[in-house]
């Protein structure tokens, strides 16, 4: 994905069929989940006076809450959010997702407009200016403040595991209707990927292992390799990913996530044995 100026929007593992397939070949299908762990807080401002400081790779805005003329700083904006979050503020990562409506293109189509939200971390706020990481909002731009919760994480990485339970159950239905260990048919689970962000792990968590756990509860024995990310690419709905929008975010979509763990599970189902 591209943006007008062509500077890249986003870089990823494309996995696609391959409808040249010669006959005779089994299927490998690619099942992805994903496990969320920011939730938001407070209520939706629009980014006001925006500056852009390409040499240290920073934004500098004011703000306004929707339907409220008065400007806000990066202090009382902060200062807004504390009172929101409360005791839960302190040691947590505090992000802004930013809801952009951009002119972009997609591989060989047509440029169009697309709405999609950005992550930008929160560096800190002053009586001018709040100051967060990266480029690329514009004024206008309406954006919510996201903490990092590791309750969240834990319930999103439990529903996973369910997830992952009811694949496992559709394995064993399917290959115990076509006739048991010598089906041909059998599917199989052959690995199991984990793209987590580094911020992630026990020191979030409290104990290890917690992002694995949904693969090695239900495919034990099977490869497993995961992988810690700054940053993890994922092109996932923004209701369905973060439960907690409201119903306008339905068709919005989220590629770059922050203290999300990605799952991606490789399964194989050999060809059908030909009809005698």
């Amino acid at each position: 994905m591209t943006n007008q100026d062509g500077a890249p929007a986003a870089l990823a593992l494309v996995f696609a069929n391959d409808r040249n397939k010669p006959p005779g070949l089994g299927d490998t299908q690619f099942h992805f989940l994903f496990s969320n762990g920011i939730c938001p807080y407070g209520p939706t401002y629009k980014a006001r006076s925006v500056r852009e400081r390409e040499t240290d790779d920073t934004t500098w805005l004011t703000a306004n809450r929707i339907a409220h003329k008065e400007n806000l700083d990066g202090h009382a904006l902060i200062e807004h959010i504390m009172h929101e979050v409360g005791d839960n503020f302190e040691g947590q990562a505090l992000y802004i997702g930013v809801m952009k409506k951009r002119k972009c293109s997609i591989g060989a189509e047509k440029v169009k407009w697309i709405t999609f939200q950005e992550f930008h971390e929160v560096l800190r706020g002053d009586e001018e200016y709040l100051y967060v990481n990266d480029l690329g909002i514009k004024n206008g731009d309406t954006f919510r403040f996201y903490l990092s919760n590791s309750d969240t994480a834990l319930s999103s990485c439990q529903t996973v595991s369910e997830k992952l339970r009811r694949l496992k159950h559709e394995f064993e239905d399917h290959t115990s209707r076509g006739g048991g260990v010598f089906n041909r048919d059998k599917k199989t689970i052959l690995c199991g990927l984990t793209f987590t962000c580094c911020g992630r792990g026990e020191s979030f968590f409290g104990r290890a292992k917690v992002d694995s756990l949904p693969l090695l509860d239900n495919f034990p024995g099977v490869p497993i390799a995961g992988i810690f990310c700054a940053g993890e690419i994922a092109r996932v709905g923004l209701s369905s990913s973060y439960p907690e929008e409201n119903r306008a975010a339905a068709t919005v979509r989220c590629c770059f996530h922050v203290f999300s763990t990605s799952y991606l599970v490789v399964s194989y189902t050999p060809p059908a044995l030909p009809h005698r």
